[in-house]
């Protein structure tokens, strides 16, 4: 069999698998569109807010997922959910995701962007929660809040990241870790240009490091 015809076959048979494809895509989208037109006819949907949350629920009409499809679509929803909280403001719309990480990561965002303690509290991820009071410490100026942290590196990052952004070295203090607390010393002194703060690091040539670094030789 000629080696051009084996090829021109392969490549007619992609070619018809992507209108397939793309065929069944574009007819799974009007499916998904004409549910939104019938959505908005309803007189019981007026509200847009309404209108939003039905989206979400009808989404995983353009999902392909096989495998624990369940699950998969609940993710769509929720990244669905979490696009319209953020964008309309909506905290609400956090309480109907089912996904916890995708939760958590919207009370995450709305306690940042609300200053909001209790909000980090509902996040069980000691990560993430860890995060959320870490940013909240800075913007509401207030290093004990890293107390409220329960692993004690996650709180040595608290108190690190605090420290540098508001260039208070006595903070540097309360770090656990010799190795992170010597690395704020060193971060601060840098920053605000005093060498005296060199002398806090118990690493010597850390501490040799960051007065070349200030003295400039």
């Amino acid at each position: 069999m000629p080696k051009n015809f084996v090829i021109i076959s392969i490549l007619t048979i992609l070619v018809i698998i992507g209108l397939i494809s793309g065929v069944h895509f574009y007819q799974k989208s009007l499916r998904l569109e004409r549910k939104i037109q019938e959505l908005e006819r309803k007189p019981e949907v007026v509200e847009k807010e309404k209108l939003n949350e039905e989206i979400c629920k009808f989404l995983p009409l353009l999902s392909e997922t096989k495998i624990e499809e369940k699950v998969g679509q609940t993710v769509v929803q929720d990244i669905c959910f979490l696009g319209f909280a953020l964008e309309k403001n909506d905290l609400t719309l956090c309480e109907k995701m089912k996904s916890s990480e995708i939760k958590e990561a919207c009370y995450s965002e709305f306690a940042i962007k609300m200053k909001d303690l209790s909000l980090c509290e509902k996040i069980k991820e000691d990560y993430q929660r860890s995060r959320c009071f870490a940013e909240i410490s800075i913007a509401l100026d207030d290093p004990l809040i890293c107390e409220k942290i329960r692993d004690w590196r996650n709180r040595d990052d608290c108190f690190r990241e605090y420290a540098r952004e508001k260039a208070k070295a006595e903070i540097c203090e309360k770090i656990v870790a010799q190795w992170a607390k010597d690395d704020c010393y060193q971060s601060i002194a840098r920053q605000i240009g005093d060498i005296a703060l060199c002398d806090k690091i118990t690493d010597l040539r850390m501490r040799a490091s960051c007065k070349r670094d200030i003295r400039g030789y």
